[in-house]
């Protein structure tokens, strides 16, 4: 089964012929469509959509920050240095994971993981 929300996203793209970005700005406030029939239709997907809604975005992203809070938790706990994104970008890098470590680790995995490899 196809994304309600996703077909929606291409319909009002294709119909309107404005760029997603503005897209995604109507799947959030379908209440600035002018389009009467239009806004109905994208409120009904969003209603019906399980997996690409705003409100699962929303979830998603919160699921996100939250693990990376448990992410940063466990590295302070362990004395582990890092650096987080937000002072990655505040050094300039345009991509950045949630934590970079400043120092490299090594593993070794169990001796019962390495016999079968």
């Amino acid at each position: 089964r196809f994304s309600p929300v996703l077909l929606a996203r291409l319909l009002v793209e294709t119909v309107l012929g404005v760029p997603k970005k503005t897209v995604g700005d109507f799947v959030r406030h379908p209440e600035k469509l002018v389009d009467e029939r239009l806004r109905r239709e994208l409120v009904e997907c969003i209603q019906a959509d399980e997996h690409y809604s705003p409100k699962n975005d929303a979830a998603r992203h919160n699921v996100g920050v939250e693990y990376e809070r448990v992410l940063r938790d466990r590295l302070e706990t362990r004395a582990i240095p890092y650096e987080h994104e937000d002072d990655l970008r505040a050094k300039g890098f345009a991509k950045t994971p949630d934590v970079l470590l400043t120092i490299p680790l090594g593993y070794a995995p169990p001796a019962a993981e390495r016999r079968l490899s």
